[in-house]
């Protein structure tokens, strides 16, 4: 049944497409491929995405790295948002899964050694409207069949040594900064697509796929070409996995096209003001305004939903780093469901640059604390309860939030938090804003990491959240604005945790204990997991539980004492 439902769709759709993977001589195929076609009658397509990936033969685990690669090209293609071109969107899509690769790579037995490592090559191609565009990192290739003539439209990234023996000198996975070829075709009713790895590429030439896909017009007839294609390259002497997949173009999809700029962004709107309407959206209030963005209340005028639009400021608009930051955000909410996580909303078509969530109801956590001054414990206890459950959620999605400050947390009349804007988030530890020495958030949440220049990660968020834990027993911060003055890392042991006791609060010793651990300015001392934070948050840890020494409880009333001690040795000296 669900066969028959899977061959209806596919017929329904403007492309056919196929592929035959084979392991050929090998013991394991490390080849991967998928193919996404979407219906006609979808309200969005993002179009027609296909992908292949050959692991690399040094490798016992190479086959993953491929495996990874085409899956998450293929999804998280989807979620990126609209107002990226296809290829500026399938660029960040593969910058995040190289570092993924890489960062399984370094955290390996493999780190050492990057040939036996998670790597692979990438040939990959989004088909939207008349056009295609073509990713490519490695040795495998990409072929345009227009009529009786065939085109390799990739290059293969190899190199010769001194002894002019070729080698794979690009791939995902083996280096920080991704070399990716992109390009764009012109695609016409009847074109083909092929995708191949060197299994296939370096034993059948490109006049005989011409021969084998020339005049197929069905999936059968697409699907027995593509396993001739690896038979007669395995009987022409290859010993290689064998992978092919081809596309090929029925009809031009019905959608409207999108006027992207040179670097892949949708025009900016200027000038917005309550009462215009944008694309289907019309603005019903301003809700915030800085150097940055702009926040509107906004009305779908076919459904009558309420949303919340931002739309980067005027000074901002050329900003290619910012820009990426605003349109990385959708893409990171809608890769996340969770009640505390503001969730995303898809227009069925953008004409222009600007992103959308959902309208939470409520006020800021910094507007409850301007009008109620400190919380409680138990108060604090359940919003941080919340809170952890929430940036679990994004972690658990590679997610780092980087900007956790109570102007980002919204309350609603029940108490239930609502944790807001991803545009500082990093995925995977791809940092979209690549300006150096920028450090997202707010300087008295933020970590010592950011001003130091070091790698963050989770224990980061967690720094944030203990600070804002604090902040909202005592109204301070615990190393005030002295993080943000950090030049070295020996400068970090001159960072003194202020203890909340010494600020007459009704505060038990093992909770500022707790709080001082989740926010040490050295990040191995902090702990290691959000739960491990909030559970000693609500239970006595007994480490925690011993009394403090006078010094630490109130080192001023200790020195006053030291004081007064050393003053009645000196009369008793001079009387004597």
């Amino acid at each position: 049944m669900r066969k028959n439902r899977q061959e209806k769709l596919t017929m329904t759709s403007h492309v056919i497409a196929k592929s035959h993977s084979l392991k050929g001589l090998k013991l394991v195929n490390q080849d991967s491929v998928k193919c996404y076609i979407p219906t006609l009658d979808g309200k969005r397509s993002k179009g027609v995405i296909a992908a292949i990936a050959d692991g690399i033969s040094s490798s016992q685990v190479s086959q993953y790295a491929s495996d990874l690669a085409v899956t998450l090209f293929c999804d998280e293609y989807l979620r990126t948002s609209d107002v990226w071109s296809p290829a500026r969107a399938g660029r960040k899509v593969l910058e995040v899964i190289n570092l993924q690769l890489l960062a399984k790579t370094q955290y390996s037995r493999y780190r050492d050694n990057f040939d036996h490592g998670f790597v692979c090559t990438f040939s990959g191609v989004i088909i939207t409207e008349t056009s295609a565009c073509l990713f490519n990192c490695g040795d495998s290739s990409i072929f345009h069949i227009q009529g009786n003539e065939i085109v390799c439209c990739s290059k293969q990234h190899r190199a010769a040594d001194e002894f002019d023996h070729q080698y794979l000198s690009n791939a995902l996975g083996i280096r920080s900064n991704l070399q990716l070829d992109i390009q764009h075709i012109a695609l016409s009713v009847g074109d083909y697509v092929l995708l191949a790895t060197d299994g296939v590429t370096e034993f059948v030439s490109p006049q005989m796929l011409l021969n084998f896909f020339k005049g197929c017009c069905t999936e059968k007839q697409l699907q027995y070409a593509c396993e001739k294609v690896t038979a007669f390259a395995q009987a022409n002497g290859s010993d290689d996995n064998l992978t092919i997949q081809v596309i090929k173009l029925l009809k031009h999809q019905q959608v409207e096209s999108s006027d992207y700029s040179d670097e892949g962004f949708l025009p900016v709107v200027n000038d917005l003001k309550v009462g215009d309407v944008v694309d289907n959206f019309k603005l019903i209030k301003q809700l915030h305004k800085s150097d940055r963005s702009s926040l509107f209340k906004v009305q779908d005028i076919g459904t009558g939903l309420n949303v919340v639009m931002k739309v980067p400021s005027v000074s901002l608009q050329s900003d290619i780093n910012y820009l990426d930051e605003l349109a990385k955000e959708e893409w990171l909410i809608a890769k996340v469901n969770h009640p505390s996580v503001v969730k995303a909303v898809s227009p069925s078509k953008r004409h222009f640059f600007y992103t959308l969530t959902e309208l939470v109801e409520g006020i800021t956590l910094r507007q409850w604390l301007n009008d109620n001054g400190r919380a409680n414990l138990q108060q604090v206890r359940g919003w941080l309860t919340q809170l952890v459950s929430a940036v679990g959620a994004l972690h658990s999605k590679g997610i780092l939030h980087q900007d956790i400050r109570p102007e980002n947390i919204i309350i609603d009349c029940h108490g239930n938090l609502t944790l807001l804007d991803l545009g500082s988030a990093s995925l995977h530890g791809l940092q979209f804003n690549q300006i150096e020495g920028h450090v997202p958030g707010d300087m008295l949440y933020s970590a010592p990491e950011y001003f130091l220049g070091d790698w963050p990660d989770s224990t980061s968020d967690l720094f944030a959240l203990a600070v804002i834990t604090y902040h909202m027993l005592s109204g301070d911060y615990p190393y005030g604005v002295s993080v943000a003055k950090l030049s070295s890392t020996r400068q970090l042991a001159k960072l003194q945790y202020k203890p909340l006791i010494q600020k007459n609060l009704k505060i038990p010793v093992w909770v500022d204990a707790a709080i001082n651990k989740a926010c040490r300015p050295d990040m191995q001392k902090r702990y290691q997991s959000l739960s491990e934070f909030l559970f000693d948050m609500h239970n006595p840890n007994p480490i925690y539980s011993r009394k403090l020494p006078l010094l630490e409880r109130n080192p001023v009333l200790f020195w006053q004492l030291v004081s007064l001690f050393l003053a009645f040795v000196l009369i008793a000296h001079w009387v004597n």
